[in-house]
């Protein structure tokens, strides 16, 4: 993917004041017309001369179609007023909850999916809002609702979060992935009403602070598509960008378990700092997962590892990488160990320690049962039995396949019973059942009076009559308590 050049000149990792001497040349921006129809992109050049925000917010519709009973087709359009295309995996967008003053109350960062698209110069990338009721929508359904031709992955992503308010104050902010914010856009201050089902509030940059968008109106919603009035005449020439960012890895040479461990780096740029990367996988982890970091005091970048992760691993790996939004810079791999961790495999100390137990069967004299009850219990000594001491479990579920009840305050339940069901217990927290020697979690019995069916690779014997009683154990390892339970069946 393409990254463009330095979109906004900083110093370090510190975004650069833009001065009232350029903004004479963003005076083309005129009040919008809500009578005023959406038009193609204007056909802009490069100018060389021109001092504006490189992205732009330049529509969203907070109020929408309902699917279901929510807005089936909120947006956010962006558009790239720079020469360069601009790949957006260095920046997110931000949802705002601002104050009179408009400093936030909450700030929420709202990721796209996918992240990594390229929105071309004098073009717009849009985001709909899928809030679960719409889903399954696809860009041919966006683009029919508004006349768009937008294609999912290219010009139209995804933002997977519950939906922009109607009612209250609220913004919308581009940021890099290090938390700058370049650009922002508002409505419903200071008690106004911006909303309007199915129209687009739209909005131009602002000559007064090119970080802040200006609202001109609302017209009928038109994602991806500006008016010559929402932005600047030509397009920003950013500035090259020859120089790599610095990197530098602060973090200690080994995690002590019990206290909070710090995955930390500095990270500077002559322009700035757009994504600082963690790469971080354990001894237990095949693939490095990733963490984007935001920035701190004095360009330090970090990830806690808290207190109880370190527990059952050996080490951890991990690097950095450091985005300018063109040049890109990795560290090298680096191991930490944990100190006093055991440096037998994960899964010979799994093995071990495990709670082994299985399914205690007692025959019925009678076959004509219809009520199983019993006691989900604390199985403390694991031996699959409740013995003298070991107290019920109350509210831990059981079900049968069809019915679900919850043990009372002793730890006592009851069940219909029919053939071919199978009871079990659902894992309380704290708890965890126990295994056989395959590692096959024991915490169910199957009811089958006369075995399935014949299977290629066999199946479940006759069980006969429904038992007297029976005991699912449960229980975990190390220090944390185990549970049990029993079935036993009413003649």
């Amino acid at each position: 993917m393409y990254r463009s050049p330095s979109l906004q000149p900083t110093r370090r990792s510190r975004p650069l004041g833009i001065t009232s001497g350029a903004l004479a040349l963003l005076a083309t921006c005129a009040m919008f017309s809500p009578a005023a129809t959406a038009a193609p992109a204007p056909a802009v050049q490069p100018d060389p001369a021109l001092v504006t925000a490189p992205l732009q917010i330049t529509e969203f519709t907070p109020d929408t179609s309902n699917v279901a009973t929510a807005d089936g087709f909120e947006f956010i359009e962006v558009y790239n007023a720079s020469s360069e295309p601009v790949d957006f995996s260095d920046y997110t967008l931000r949802y705002l909850y601002p104050r009179a003053d408009l400093t936030n109350s909450n700030v929420v960062d709202w990721p796209s999916v996918p992240r990594d698209v390229s929105i071309a110069p004098g073009g717009t990338l849009v985001f709909w809002i899928k809030n679960g009721q719409n889903d399954s929508l696809t860009d041919a359904d966006f683009n029919a609702r508004f006349g768009s031709s937008l294609v999912m992955g290219e010009n139209l992503v995804e933002v997977f979060t519950g939906g922009m308010a109607n009612g209250s104050p609220r913004g919308l902010e581009i940021a890099t992935n290090t938390g700058f914010g370049l650009n922002r856009a508002y409505y419903n201050l200071d008690g106004a009403d911006n909303t309007s089902a199915n129209q687009g509030i739209q909005f131009a940059v602002n000559p007064e602070d090119l970080s802040r968008q200006m609202l001109t109106g609302l017209a009928a919603a038109s994602p991806g598509s500006v008016t010559p009035n929402q932005v600047p005449a030509g397009l920003m020439v950013p500035p090259a960008d020859s120089v790599a960012p610095s990197v530098t890895d602060a973090t200690a040479q080994s995690v002590n378990p019990a206290a909070d461990f710090s995955f930390e780096a500095t990270a500077t740029d002559d322009q700035q700092v757009r994504t600082v990367t963690l790469h971080l996988r354990s001894d237990l982890e095949r693939e490095f997962q990733t963490h984007y970091l935001k920035a701190g005091q004095d360009d330090r970048y970090e990830h806690i590892l808290h207190v109880f992760d370190p527990a059952d691993k050996l080490w951890y790996e991990y690097y950095f990488t450091v985005s300018d939004g063109t040049n890109t810079v990795k560290t090298e791999v680096r191991r930490v160990t944990v100190e006093g961790a055991d440096s037998a495999p994960a899964e010979s100390r799994w093995a071990a320690s495990a709670y082994r137990g299985g399914v205690e069967v007692v025959r019925a004299a009678e076959a004509d049962q219809q009520i199983l009850d019993g006691t989900v219990f604390h199985d403390r000594n694991r031996n699959s039995t409740q013995d003298s001491g070991e107290p019920g479990l109350p509210g831990v579920t059981v079900s049968n396949g069809r019915d679900v009840v919850s043990a009372d305050g002793q730890g006592r339940y009851e069940l219909p019973a029919f053939d071919n069901m199978t009871v079990f217990v659902t894992q309380p927290r704290g708890y965890q059942v126990p295994v056989d020697e395959d590692n096959v979690a024991q915490f169910f019995y199957n009811h089958l009076p006369a075995g399935s069916p014949a299977m290629k690779y066999g199946g479940i014997a006759p069980t006969g009559a429904l038992p007297e009683q029976g005991e699912l154990p449960a229980g975990q390892e190390r220090s944390y308590p185990v549970s049990g339970t029993a079935l036993r069946a009413r003649r």
